[in-house]
């Protein structure tokens, strides 16, 4: 199934039309069409190799399309590479972290204002690009101490927690001033207590603030906590869209997702 585009009235945040990607003789998403609004939490899920991080890659600009168009507030930006992708105001994380082993905590954030696209949530830390580097500095030191990270602002990121890079992760992309963030498994390889702390992030820190988000999760507690709308993937193409309580009551997916003994049959 696809989601029906109609970017004629009221158009979308995103719109995704018939995108295709392929590897090789792999076809990682196939023929997916989907819409994202302002200020609703979205989650992507699926079973791995569901081709769920492909689909942010393509969103974001690291990887283009075989065919299909992909819109952020009805500019096309397909074929955008990801540092004009976050001008525009799309930002994202990656499950991996990605962040600079000899860079400073306080610097990842320093260098994320560079991509500012203008004013957004969270008061006076957002101010458009431009302010003194005195002032940059401590809006940058504001927001660790949104994200709990003040006391480590002036330790590279290489001797913080796997944790608190995590964080860091998303500081940094918060601080881009992206209206869209694409989350790429937050809460993976984190403990119960670091999970509960990423997800109060999530909600209190990012949602809370007007972000519009969409989430690649595993961890369903997350799901159902944070998301007003759920698509569901699977060998590329999307098969499911609804509530969190429409996807996750269905029988069917529970088994593709975990499997027919996980599920429960």
């Amino acid at each position: 199934m696809n989601v029906q585009v109609d970017r004629q009235n009221k158009p979308p945040m995103v719109a995704v039309e018939q995108v295709v990607k392929d590897f090789g003789g792999l076809r990682a998403v196939n023929n997916v069409s989907l819409t994202i609004d302002t200020g609703k939490v979205y989650g992507l899920v699926g079973p791995n190799g569901a081709g769920k991080t492909t689909l942010f890659n393509l969103m974001t600009g690291f990887l283009k399309p075989n065919s299909g168009e992909i819109y952020y507030k009805s500019k096309k930006i397909t074929d955008l590479a990801p540092h004009q992708v976050v001008k525009l105001g799309v930002a994202r994380t990656f499950q991996n972290v990605r962040i600079f082993p000899a860079l400073r905590a306080l610097d990842h954030i320093m260098a994320a204002y560079q991509h500012q696209v203008g004013e957004a949530a969270l008061g006076g830390i957002f101010k458009p690009w431009g302010s003194s580097e005195k002032a940059n500095r401590q809006r940058a030191l504001d927001l660790l101490g949104i994200f709990g990270l003040k006391k480590r602002a002036y330790d590279v990121a290489e001797d913080l927690s796997y944790p608190e890079q995590k964080i860091l992760a998303l500081a940094r992309t918060v601080a881009t001033g992206a209206e869209l963030l694409l989350v790429d498994e937050p809460t993976s390889g984190l403990d119960q207590r670091s999970f509960k702390g990423m997800l109060a992030f999530l909600r209190d820190q990012v949602v809370s603030h007007g972000k519009t988000v969409c989430v690649v999760e595993h961890n369903l507690d997350l799901i159902r906590e944070l998301c007003d709308w759920v698509f569901f993937l699977h060998y590329g193409e999307l098969i499911a869209a609804g509530t969190v309580s429409e996807i996750l009551k269905r029988q069917d997916l529970a088994e593709i997702y975990f499997g027919k003994e996980g599920s429960g049959s």
